[in-house]
């Protein structure tokens, strides 16, 4: 089953996080983040070496991949985790993989909930995922309302263009996982290879054939499995 987890509302901010800095800063206040329940920026768990980084990357959706898809996602009381996928993360990161959460939320855009409300469903699920030894490099986060028509929301693929720029990663030896026929347009407009994922929104998907991703699988566990077996 699903692991339901919540926690209480707490400030955060809204800018995005580098997690390439040791100490990532709030750059609207000039202070240091700090993650909820003591996982205060500088904190061993979250320093590693950047030139020991790998250039490949998994870029991964996040309604209907990471957790579940209810449709408008706006508070951390009500985030689901699916199954395996912290521990999928974590193999993916163990091979060298660079992490990366693509979602559009157009939520924000529509007046639903706010940007701070992102982030606090970020900062969870940084903290259920290090709790197994996993982290996300860093969430892009199109906020824009779908007739804004900005240049972030995917299937424009500007967010992984950014992070290669920003990571120094070969997009050829990148993959891109998700439910919907944006993601996998976006991975294939990027140069990645793609992975649908049947979980959320992905039997509607895969039902249409709108799109010809690289392989089907049956969850984000299942999609870490055939691309380890990638060389």
């Amino acid at each position: 089953m699903p692991v339901c987890v919540s926690m209480r509302k707490r400030d955060a901010c809204s800018t995005r996080i580098d997690r390439r800095d040791a100490c990532p800063t709030n750059q609207r206040a000039g202070r240091p983040f700090h993650y909820p329940n003591g996982y205060a920026c500088g904190a061993g768990k979250f320093l590693y070496n950047r030139s020991a980084m790998s250039n490949r990357a998994v870029f991964l959706d996040r309604d209907g991949v990471l957790m579940a898809d209810t449709n408008y996602v706006g508070h951390v009381d009500r985030v689901v985790i699916l199954d395996h996928a912290p521990a999928a993360l974590r193999r993916l990161q163990a091979a060298g993989y660079r992490l990366f959460v693509v979602t559009n939320q157009s939520g924000v855009g529509r007046g639903y909930f706010t940007r701070e409300a992102v982030e606090e469903i970020h900062a969870l699920l940084d903290r259920q995922f290090a709790a197994v030894g996993a982290r996300v490099d860093r969430y892009y986060v199109c906020p824009h309302h779908p007739e804004d028509d900005c240049a972030c929301r995917k299937p424009k693929p500007k967010s992984l263009v950014d992070a290669a720029a920003e990571y120094d990663l070969d997009l050829a030896h990148c993959f891109m996982v998700g439910d919907r026929s944006s993601d996998i347009q976006c991975g294939q407009n990027a140069g990645t290879r793609t992975v649908l994922v049947l979980t959320g929104a992905g039997q509607e998907t895969l039902a249409k054939g709108t799109v010809k991703p690289d392989f089907v699988a049956a969850d984000v566990s299942a999609a870490t499995d055939w691309i380890l077996r990638q060389v």
